[in-house]
């Protein structure tokens, strides 16, 4: 009969939480692989190391995608007017309704929103010792964040030919770091909260709400003319790969803290029990 070892329980991930096993490594995956190379470092060192090489990964695929649109795609004439039809056509329909609309689409992926969501979120977790998710869901943020910075800082492109209804940097077209951070932190509260579901129809709600938000913050941008078309889809694979980066360092993380939890109770199941006194050198000696 094969003997199963239980779970190794580490701090920040109770092991009856359903949510936690979206930061539990699959056996045999990448991030275990990388965890085992990594398992001398503390855990938490180790996820943002690891969220944080990801990311140059990430920015340096984004810059590339960006010196293909605004170099390559966007010099052929048919591509650069079918990108500017939709801004111009959305121009053509604002009303002051909408206007307040867009404006609430276009806040739900901004600082105002997103920043308290996230304080709120993070403080609940920790409180109940689930601070690994914590540092998932804000991982996902700042993966969002440093990748954008990265990423406009190399590419220049000029936001729609109409008037902007903000007044953000006018040659941040590409990507759009709202969509970027609705994808992101939408999609990482989505994947904790799912999780505390068996009902398919409740997953379903929630992923559903998870892929509207971004949908509803893309077409506000739009309407706003703050992005193209290609710009909101750069912006939506920008986020969904911060998400992944987040996904990953926090396994990577969790394992760590395995290996070193299991490698630690050896150490202590080898070694020679302390005893008081005398009976401890005769013990020695023995």
């Amino acid at each position: 009969m094969t003997e199963t070892m239980p779970p190794t329980h580490v701090s920040g991930v109770p092991l009856n939480s359903r949510a936690g096993r979206r930061l539990k490594a699959s056996e045999g995956g990448a991030a275990e692989r990388l965890a085992y190379r990594l398992r001398r470092f503390p855990s938490l060192l180790v996820s943002w190391l690891v969220a944080d090489a990801c990311v140059l990964v990430l920015a340096a695929i984004m810059i590339g995608l960006g010196f293909f649109v605004t170099k390559v795609l966007i010099s052929i004439d048919a591509v650069a007017t079918a990108d500017e039809r939709l801004p111009i056509w959305a121009e053509g329909q604002r009303t002051a309704f909408l206007d307040d609309v867009s404006y609430v689409g276009s806040t739900l992926a901004d600082r105002p929103v997103l920043i308290p969501l996230i304080g709120v979120v993070g403080l609940f977790l920790v409180v109940r010792r689930r601070w690994r998710m914590a540092s998932f869901v804000l991982q996902a943020a700042l993966a969002e964040v440093l990748c954008y910075a990265l990423v406009v800082f190399f590419i220049t492109r000029q936001r729609p030919p109409v008037e902007q209804l903000d007044t953000f940097n006018l040659k941040h077209s590409f990507p759009s770091g709202h969509v970027a951070a609705s994808v992101a932190i939408y999609g990482a509260l989505a994947l904790l909260l799912a999780a505390h579901f068996k009902d398919i129809r409740i997953r379903v709600a929630i992923w559903s709400l998870a892929a509207l938000f971004p949908l509803f913050v893309a077409a506000s941008r739009i309407y706003r003319g703050e992005h193209h078309p290609i710009d909101v889809i750069g912006g939506a694979l920008m986020g969904a790969g911060a998400l992944v980066i987040a996904l990953f360092a926090g396994r990577t993380a969790r394992r760590v803290a395995e290996l070193r939890k299991e490698k630690h109770a050896a150490e202590a199941g080898n070694a020679l029990p302390e005893l008081p006194g005398e009976q401890a050198r005769v013990e020695v000696l023995a």
